[in-house]
């Protein structure tokens, strides 16, 4: 029997686009700010709310009330107990917090992805290549280790000055 590949998110662009996410594997969505991404998160947790699929979401940006709110704005009409299928993170972690507290939930939980808004609030300290390469590594470490996609968010370099973002220009690509 083939190993799977490609898990679906039940979003039908990414879907039909991509895939869905890698089977056991990092995705990052990258752009520049105020594009969308930390909504796109949401419509992809979401979605697999929708379908009876639990999802983790990291957020220090958004407490969990606050997020379950949005999403009711992004899929309007979600059920309570489609809302109790994507499980919150919205206390400071950063990194290696992130990837502990991630392992202990997909060991109680059947998750079907990872959601992390966002690459450089995981970093507690200086942003620089090794701190960058750091979350990188542990984050697709997280998705091999569960078996569960990880979906990440970042930002693109200070070099993109506007366009079709290429993979080049996410922040810290080559370590991507």
């Amino acid at each position: 029997i083939p190993e799977t590949v490609w898990v679906p998110s039940f979003y039908e662009p990414i879907d039909n686009n991509v895939g869905g996410y890698p089977a056991a594997g990092l995705m990052i969505i990258g752009g520049p700010a105020k594009l969308g991404k930390t909504t796109l998160l949401l419509k992809l947790l979401a979605c697999s709310a929708k379908e009876g699929k639990k999802s983790l979401f990291f957020s220090r940006e958004m407490k969990a009330g606050m997020a379950k709110l949005r999403l009711n704005t992004i899929v309007p009409g979600m059920k309570r107990t489609e809302l109790e299928n994507i499980l919150v993170v919205d206390r400071p972690v950063f990194t290696d917090e992130v990837y502990v507290t991630a392992v202990r939930a997909a060991a109680e939980h059947q998750l079907h992805f990872i959601g992390v808004d966002y690459a450089t609030k995981l970093i507690d300290g200086q942003i620089s290549v090794e701190t960058m390469g750091h979350v990188y590594k542990s984050m697709s470490q997280l998705a091999n280790v569960t078996g569960v996609p990880v979906v990440l968010l970042s930002g693109v370099s200070r070099g993109y000055v506007g366009g079709e973002p290429m993979v080049n220009h996410l922040y810290f690509s080559g370590l991507a």
